[in-house]
């Protein structure tokens, strides 16, 4: 029961090894997590800012970079995570003193290795303060797309595939499924709607980077809290909830799964063909000419941006390439947890004192 109303328990299914990984993360918690951290009571959103990208970077490799012009997600005020990598929220009377924390795809795959572990110590350890996750999607990607298509999750939808609990969660059909145009963004079968507490998505995913004939199926589960409790071990051991959401999920098998270097390297490959093949059809006749012309060198001069920056579809995630975080660039303003626990042999909180045994 969650104030007064029935409120769902998540499920799982044993799998031996992971099938799927986390691909956006949602967590709110009390604004005294940070005090806790600290110390000691701060009082400046700035100081709240800095601490929090200590926190993140020790646990994502990358922390907060700077400040957004104005709030988000009903948060008064936001702040950037990495590159692009997420979002951190904070202020509101609506939010009644919690932070937001959310990182999105890019944060998740760029991270630094063994991020869901130490998170998951973070948020279960007492260190955080009424932690909760309102949001988390597990994708499985398959380059091939040989276990499932489109198609065969509009089908399986007929024949119970996606049944929870004896209701059959609404369809959607996005995308080119009528004309078949290869250069639309491909096709996108939906089982439930945005303000459900559980939302299948399944989506060529290949043809949304730019790969025009490519089998790349991609299948996510999004969670939220609206009428569910997220447990805390879904970050540990995700897989178990992905093959438990729905019938047709069972099938999936762990040796299926790309690694992140792999991912990463077929989505950039597929940037790559996206811009050669927008270039070519834009501007080749004219780039002919002017190989002709000038010669190779000389041509490629004038027609290369005067800037280094990358295209957004050839940008690598990795948290060792983002910009400086904001607590690296000016004075530290506390005791950073994190790097107590760290050299500690236990997490050892002592809530009524506010102190940590760790603590000589």
């Amino acid at each position: 029961m969650r104030d007064g109303k029935i409120v769902q328990e998540m499920v799982r299914v044993p799998a031996e090894s992971e099938c799927c990984i986390i691909d956006t993360l949602r967590l709110v918690m009390s604004e005294d997590t940070l005090n806790l951290q600290a110390r000691q009571t701060l009082i400046d959103d700035e100081d709240i800012a800095r601490e929090v990208s200590k926190l993140l970077q020790r646990i994502f490799g990358f922390g907060i970079t700077r400040k957004y012009d104005k709030g988000r997600d009903f948060y008064l005020e936001a702040w950037e995570i990495g590159d692009n990598m997420g979002h951190f929220a904070i202020g509101g009377l609506r939010q009644r003193g919690t932070i937001l924390i959310s990182i999105n795809g890019h944060g998740c795959l760029g991270a630094m290795e063994g991020w869901e572990q130490r998170l998951y110590d973070f948020l279960t350890s007492g260190a955080a303060i009424n932690p909760k996750i309102t949001r988390v999607d597990l994708a499985h990607d398959d380059f091939e797309g040989t276990t499932y298509s489109v198609d065969d999750y509009d089908k399986a939808w007929e024949t119970g595939g996606f049944d929870r609990y004896g209701n059959r969660p609404e369809p959607g059909l996005y995308g080119a499924w009528k004309n078949g145009d290869p250069y639309k963004k491909g096709r996108t079968f939906y089982a439930g709607t945005k303000s459900s507490s559980q939302l299948f998505r399944g989506y060529e995913k290949g043809r949304q980077l730019g790969g025009i004939d490519s089998p790349w199926m991609r299948s996510e589960v999004q969670f939220s809290n609206h009428d569910k409790v997220i447990p805390f071990d879904i970050l540990i051991d995700p897989s178990s909830y992905f093959v438990a959401a729905y019938p047709v999920l069972a099938k999936f098998s762990p040796e299926q799964t790309p690694k992140k270097t792999e991912l990463i390297k077929v989505s950039m490959q597929y940037g790559v063909d996206h811009y050669v093949r927008h270039a070519k059809k834009a501007y080749g006749k004219f780039i002919r000419v002017a190989r002709e012309i000038f010669g190779d060198e000389a041509a490629l001069n004038m027609l290369q941006a005067d800037t280094d920056e990358l295209p957004s579809r050839l940008i690598h995630p990795d948290h060792k390439l983002t910009s400086p975080s904001i607590h690296e660039l000016s004075k530290p303003v506390v005791l950073d947890f994190l790097d107590v626990i760290s050299a500690s042999p236990s997490f050892g909180y002592v809530g009524g004192s506010q102190a940590f045994s760790s603590i000589n």
